[in-house]
């Protein structure tokens, strides 16, 4: 069976900094095949990368899945809902950097589903440690 993959809940989970199950696996059938690592099983670092010829130097799309801590009850919206009202996305994260994440998968899956012929390989990285939590991030 097929999992739900409304653009919500993939966002969600893809930029959630924690293993990715669903998002994964909602790329409209599209392969684009991941590695994923950290010490820490509960926020994990995924790297794709697609191939080229090699002609130029590689290309990193990055942006990082962690957000600050936040306090509930100052916000109208749940904090890690990613709700959508007045044509706007509300959620820990919207902003920084998650929007980031959103448009470096989208641009690898676009690349893969348009076979796009590329002269370096285009890799993209969602690393869990950013603000503040560099131990389960990159160095």
């Amino acid at each position: 069976m097929r999992p739900s993959c409304g653009w919500t809940p993939a966002i969600r989970q893809a930029t959630s900094g924690r293993p990715p199950s669903t998002w994964s696996r909602c790329s409209n059938g599209t392969a684009l095949a991941s590695s994923r690592s950290n010490p820490n099983p509960n926020r994990v670092n995924v790297v794709a990368r697609l191939k080229g010829n090699g002609a130029k130097r590689p290309l990193l799309l990055m942006a990082h899945t962690d957000v600050v801590t936040v306090d509930p009850r100052k916000w109208t919206f749940p904090p890690f809902s990613a709700t959508r009202d007045g044509g706007y996305v509300y959620g820990r994260g919207a902003i920084d950097d998650k929007d980031n994440v959103v448009a470096a998968l989208m641009t690898m899956l676009m690349l893969k589903r348009l076979n796009v012929p590329l002269d370096r390989d285009v890799i993209f990285l969602a690393e869990a440690g950013d603000e503040g939590t560099t131990r389960v991030g990159i160095q």
